[in-house]
């Protein structure tokens, strides 16, 4: 018997101002899925200047598949109609409200590791292994030895 591995969805609140009160349900999307769109991810933190038209595929891409993946959201026009979890809903939603729960949404299927996270905070990282600091002798030329 055979094991099927199920998605992972994510339930995303958002604590900041701008999108307090934001719930979205994302599912998780296939390893190459998410390699793709992590390469886009790193695009956040370049000014745009700098972005080639690779890049903003690589960032388009990342919308599409969170597209894809977007389950439900809370999302509705300013008369109050639902916005819809297609494709085109998400690339019409205003862009400085997508860019961070895409980001968002990439942090959270990895984990939520980023740069700024407190990983290894209590790690040594720096101090000698013990070992390290164990006498060391020169190597003898003779083979014999």
């Amino acid at each position: 018997m055979g094991f099927t591995p199920t998605r992972a969805i994510y339930d995303m609140d958002f604590d900041t101002k701008m999108l307090q009160g934001l719930e979205v349900r994302v599912r998780s999307v296939s390893l190459g899925e998410y390699l793709a769109v992590l390469g886009a991810r790193r695009l956040a933190d370049l000014p745009k200047r700098a972005w080639t038209d690779q890049d903003a595929q690589a960032i388009r891409g990342l919308y599409e598949a969170f597209a894809g993946a977007l389950v439900a959201w809370n999302v509705e026009e300013e008369d109050g109609t639902p916005v819809p979890t297609t494709k085109d809903a998400v690339f019409a939603q205003d862009v400085t409200f997508m860019i961070p729960v895409g980001l968002a949404w990439v942090n959270a299927m990895g984990g939520g590791v980023t740069e700024d996270s407190d990983l290894g905070k209590d790690s040594p990282s720096g101090e000698r292994f013990p070992e390290a600091s164990l006498p060391m002798e020169a190597l003898s030329t003779s083979p014999q030895s």
